[in-house]
């Protein structure tokens, strides 16, 4: 697992919260699986204005999903889901292979990681999102590197993003303001 640095602007974050921002990345970003992904119904994101309290969730996923479609990467956040997103979780198990699809889309238990990254060829790797003042959890930490261990050994290396030292599936970036 590594741990990397990223900073915001911190007024890009005060805008997505008042419903500014959400808007301009659906419409820039919408037809990719990152944007597809996320229903209008659900009431974590600011789709409109006047942004209700619970729709300002999602800022730090988003931001770094960004970062990375901007990059040329393939961006999944809810990659290990089923009902709407079977598409998702059966492309996630052809990429991982059965048994360490097994443990990382396990339906209890803590969540994976929360963006799937992976290139054009399938080289892959996961990535968890702390916003200031949030940090990695002794159950998050034990179950990235049991993910981790179970990727070393059950899928080749050379599925792994070219980007991660090797023996590495999991990022946890720090997202800090400018």
């Amino acid at each position: 697992m590594i741990l990397t640095k990223m900073k915001y602007p911190t007024e890009l974050r005060q805008e997505y919260r008042s419903g500014d921002v959400f808007p301009k990345w659906k419409q820039q970003f919408g037809s990719r699986r990152l944007f597809c992904e996320i229903n209008p119904a659900c009431k974590q994101f600011p789709f409109r204005r006047p942004v209700p309290k619970t729709a300002t969730y999602g800022f730090g996923e988003l931001f770094v999903g960004l970062h990375f479609l901007r990059r040329g990467y393939e961006v999944n956040r809810y990659y290990f889901s089923d009902g709407d997103y079977i598409s998702s979780r059966q492309s996630t198990i052809k990429i991982l292979g059965e048994k360490a699809a097994g443990l990382i889309c396990r339906d209890k238990g803590t969540e994976p990681p929360d963006l799937f990254v992976r290139d054009s060829k399938n080289r892959f790797a996961f990535v968890e999102v702390k916003l200031p003042g949030d940090s990695l959890s002794a159950k998050q930490l034990k179950y990235f590197l049991q993910i981790e261990e179970c990727l070393n050994k059950y899928v080749s290396q050379h599925k792994r993003a070219r980007r991660m030292p090797e023996g590495h599936w999991v990022e946890v970036v720090y997202l800090n303001k400018k």
